[in-house]
């Protein structure tokens, strides 16, 4: 954890601020006097909170509060790790009745890798979730040079003010609002406030590697907090260990990033840089085996099978549907009840029924001509499809059902080649660094031409039957090279940009693949350096880059030797030494058709040194006979 974190210990730390005090009461009276609640977030980390709860009897603030004190009232304070927090019941003595606390751990940094929500964001971020019921003002005072950098408000009024001693306040106004329960936090007013500030590291890690997880080091003094901790990892390790024997195959962790969510109904979980991290308040919620509430658990099951997810993988293959499908016979042994899953299984319902009738509704649907293919996009708010016999089973609607009924094709493709399927599948997008982050219906046959690769057989006429797609691939041209002297006969239009000036681009007349020579590349320090050819191709529009590699000596770490499309995609990676291998890489043009293609030693924020040689460089239309060969699998 230390090296983690002091490698992007730089400048911009996020801070998703909304409050965590939710207030619980019955009816707020519209003239009632307002709540008004303070954050004074301090430079090392800890909060001082102040709340003056105006006609309210009962809030509710985090079991990790010390120093608590009250003026113009008492309270009773009742503890509930299970939701972390305190639930204190007022009773006002005075006119000003005002509670304060100390919240040791409230303002943290995550430890988050990499974000694609917020810029800079190799640097750190965090969040802290909360509610609060109004009519209230929540003042959120930032540290001493902090700055913010993005206020999220639902719409809320606020302003920003800069107070007598230099710091920054942003102050929310809530209006009239009524909770009622936990359960209606939901639908509460939030905010939140992103700031660059440097934090220190005050986080603790439990566990090792593929799966540590990280608190607030404060929490290590609470043995109810620890036990919870302790029994979430190990089921954690079950969870890991089950994923890799159904795929045989696991996904290096420095490419598990990004993916927030949603866990055990209180907070967030995801995978970042080397493992899965969870909420430590939603860990207390914990419990095993879910007896009680099949969701707790669940969730950790669920968040596992995000970070077994491709990175590159649409919607329809990844997502929800990715963890449905991976998350079916667990669903249907351990949640939402065992009660339930007892009754299902007295009424002989089988663990995929879910999905298959999802997938019979968007088959009735699809003929009566109410959707396109499952793959596509769907009209979006269609009273039609909101209304169709059997919908209102699917709690999310039209998008629900869609990702269970696409889910539904993951399944018949692992009943037709093994759960192992989908781990192929990952590898082959890992080892083509193929991105499908392009426009439909291209999106769609590129995956289509990527299953088929990951299957070693065209399986395009199977995939078009089960989703009502058009996978069907015209090739319009023999495919020319596009690339200047890929052959490396010649000097041609090659250059060279490199983060660290040691970096050398030379012809080597003794090295080749084919002809005479070879483009070369020295990084005799770490560095980020890359050779590139700038091309203008045709817009929005599918190619395949292929190149064949030699190494020496390139550094072990998470970078490499690649083909790259700079400045943010790259191609397989190669570590080590290497005799010359070929590299296939799909790429796309975008909306302006001009790409920097080239080769690459190292990666932003993760420089390598070494050497490297490329020759017989192309780069065709993939939608041509020779460049769609490239793609699919052999026999084609």
């Amino acid at each position: 954890m230390k090296g983690f974190m002091n490698r992007y210990h730089l400048t911009l730390f996020a801070v998703f601020l909304m409050v965590w005090m939710l207030l619980s009461v019955s009816a707020f009276a519209s003239d009632a006097p307002k709540a008004s609640y303070t954050y004074d977030v301090s430079a090392d980390g800890p909060v001082h909170v102040t709340i003056r709860p105006g006609d309210v009897r009962t809030i509710l603030i985090p079991v990790t509060a010390e120093n608590i004190k009250a003026s113009d009232m008492t309270y009773d304070l009742a503890k509930d790790w299970e939701l972390f927090r305190y639930t204190v019941n007022i009773t006002q003595t005075g006119d000003n009745p005002t509670l304060s606390y100390d919240w040791p751990e409230g303002a943290l940094p995550w430890p988050v890798k990499n974000s694609d929500y917020l810029q800079e964001s190799d640097k750190k971020w965090f969040t802290d979730t909360f509610w609060v019921a109004g009519p209230a003002e929540v003042t959120i005072i930032l540290p001493e040079g902090a700055e913010p950098w993005e206020i999220r408000d639902r719409d809320l009024p606020h302003r920003q003010e800069t107070g007598s001693d230099g710091r920054i306040r942003v102050v929310f106004t809530i209006q009239d609002s009524k909770i009622i329960s936990w359960k209606e936090t939901k639908n509460m007013p939030w905010m939140g406030l992103v700031y660059k500030f440097p934090w220190a590291n005050k986080y603790s890690v439990y566990g090792k590697s593929p799966l540590p997880l990280y608190y607030p080091t404060v929490l290590g003094k609470y043995p109810e907090y620890m036990t919870k901790l302790k029994e979430f990892y190990a089921a954690n390790e079950e969870f890991y260990a089950t994923y890799e024997k159904r795929m045989k195959f696991v996904p290096p962790h420095d490419i598990s990033i990004n993916i927030i969510s949603w866990i055990q109904g209180y907070g967030g979980a995801y995978t970042a840089g080397k493992g899965v991290y969870y909420n430590y308040r939603g860990i207390t919620s914990f419990e095993w085996p879910p007896i009680k509430f099949g969701g707790n658990l669940m969730g950790a099951y669920h968040e596992m099978a995000h970070a077994f997810q491709p990175i590159c993988a649409p919607w329809y293959i990844g997502g929800h549907t990715w963890t449905a499908y991976w998350t079916m016979d667990y669903d249907y042994n351990c949640f939402p009840t065992i009660a339930e899953v007892v009754k299902k299984k007295q009424e002989g319902v089988k663990p995929d029924d879910w999905m298959r009738g999802a997938y019979e509704m968007f088959k009735a649907m699809r003929e009566q001509g109410l959707v396109p293919g499952l793959w596509y996009k769907w009209p979006e708010d269609d009273p039609k499809i909101k209304s169709f016999p059997g919908m209102e089973k699917y709690y999310r609607g039209a998008a629900e059902m869609q990702e269970l009924a696409s889910a539904y094709v993951q399944l018949t493709l692992a009943r037709e080649f093994g759960d192992e399927f989908w781990g192929k599948y990952y590898k082959t997008c890992l080892d083509l660094g193929a991105s499908t982050d392009i426009d439909e219906p291209i999106q769609q046959k590129l995956v289509a031409a990527l299953i088929s690769r990951a299957a070693g057989k065209d399986l395009t006429s199977m995939l078009e039957k089960l989703t009502g797609c058009d996978l069907t691939v015209t090739l319009d041209q023999p495919g020319d090279n596009l690339i200047v002297n890929g052959g490396m006969e010649e000097e041609g239009s090659w250059k060279l940009d490199a983060w660290q000036k040691d970096a050398v681009m030379s012809w080597d007349d003794e090295v080749s693949r084919s002809g005479k020579r070879s483009l070369r590349l020295d990084c005799p320090a770490p560095n980020d350096a890359h050779i590139d050819q700038v091309i203008k191709l045709k817009p929005n529009t599918p190619y395949i880059l292929t190149a064949w590699i030699k190494t020496k000596d390139i550094g072990n770490g998470t970078s490499g030797a690649s083909l790259c499309l700079f400045p943010g995609n790259a191609s397989r990676i190669l570590r080590g030494t290497n005799d010359w291998q070929k590299i296939v890489f799909p790429i796309y043009s975008g909306d302006t058709g001009e790409v920097t293609v080239g080769l690459r030693i190292g990666w932003f924020s993760e420089p390598t040194a070494g050497t490297a040689w490329i020759d017989d460089v192309e780069l065709i239309p993939l939608f041509s006979e020779k460049g769609w060969k490239q793609l699919l699998p052999d026999g084609r």
